[in-house]
């Protein structure tokens, strides 16, 4: 199963406590969440972690996704230097840690 993108946003907006039950988030709020999800993916397609398709997130790569980008939206929302920042890490370690891996034969010469 996945999630989308928007759902992931509500996830992170829960997290850094400004998204509650009965009411909705705002426009510009969620603007901002989701630049920084396009950040953090973009980033961690280039460092070859990511491995899904824009939209379609994993579920069990929600959390560590969840853990990075509270860490690098955090000062968006004046919530710097609430313990969000150390996320980053951990979420990248667990992300890296279910990372499908791919069986790769290297060539090797074999000398006679």
């Amino acid at each position: 199963m996945t999630k989308t993108t928007a759902e992931l946003r509500v996830k992170v907006a829960k997290k850094l406590g400004i998204k509650a039950p009965d009411m909705e988030l705002s426009s510009e709020d969620a603007a901002t969440i989701d630049d920084r999800i396009e950040e953090v993916t973009d980033f961690l397609r280039e460092a070859g972690v990511v491995w899904w398709v824009d939209n379609s997130i994993p579920d069990a790569a929600v959390m560590p996704m969840v853990l990075m980008v509270s860490a690098w939206a955090c000062g968006d929302f004046g919530k710097a230097g609430q313990g969000f920042e150390s996320g980053f890490a951990d979420g990248k370690t667990q992300l890296a840690s279910i990372k499908p891996s791919a069986v790769i034969e290297t060539v090797q010469v074999d000398y006679y």
